[in-house]
């Protein structure tokens, strides 16, 4: 998601409807630049009102899913 330039992006989750959402996210660690393998898995509770940063490393990426709860 990121080519060879490491960035992040924010993301305003405005869009989804009044309720709580569980998102589980797989991000690039720390040293995901210099190790692929290097990620994190994180569970959190999110609603319409909450903004996200995400860091990407050089080549890397990041994979979101929401569930309703």
């Amino acid at each position: 998601m990121s080519n060879w330039s490491g960035r992040s992006v924010d993301i305003d989750f405005s869009f989804l409807v009044d309720g709580n959402y569980e998102a589980t996210v797989a991000l690039d660690g720390v040293n995901a630049d210099r190790y692929p393998s290097d990620h994190l898995m994180t569970h959190q509770t999110i609603d319409k009102n909450s903004k996200k940063t995400i860091r990407m490393a050089k080549g890397g990426g990041f994979v979101m899913v929401l569930r309703r709860k």
